[in-house]
């Protein structure tokens, strides 16, 4: 069975652009950025949050199919380029501006302990589409931590 999914994005100079997914929109902004001030979100933070993302509802499907009582998930995910000049074009430089490392740290708010979660983890990491696209392509450091 083939399943596609499908967005439209609509951009225009100045603008972030608008992706627009079945009935809701949400805007991304820059590819990159380095200004700390700058004001929208860019598609490679939107890449790590859709990421963590995938983590944290995954862990959570997978703690309920297992009747694990979980109350919070939360990510810290980080991302490194191969490098970042190059997307600046700076002369001279090599390489790529892809990503080139991710880490994840999951913060697990429950009462069960990391040897009662493990399966549940090692099944989000199994069934995760975007760890699943990743994987080939990027070198990852994916764990989880129980936290009270």
């Amino acid at each position: 069975m083939h399943h596609t999914w499908q967005v439209r994005v609509s951009g225009r100079p100045g603008a972030d652009a608008d992706v627009f997914v079945r009935k809701q929109k949400f805007k991304v902004g820059a590819p990159l950025q380095f200004d700390a001030e700058y004001n929208g979100v860019t598609a490679l933070e939107q890449l790590l949050g859709a990421f963590g993302a995938d983590l944290c509802q995954g862990l959570l499907q997978r703690a309920k199919k297992r009747r694990l009582e979980v109350d919070a998930v939360e990510a810290v995910v980080e991302g490194r380029l191969n490098n970042p000049l190059v997307y600046l074009d700076v002369v001279g430089e090599s390489g790529h501006p892809g990503l080139e490392y991710l880490t994840a740290r999951v913060y697990v708010s429950t009462l069960h302990t990391d040897t009662e979660l493990q399966p549940a983890w090692e099944e989000t990491l199994k069934l995760s589409p975007l760890v699943n696209t990743l994987r080939n392509c990027v070198k990852m450091e994916l764990s989880f931590k129980p936290a009270l």
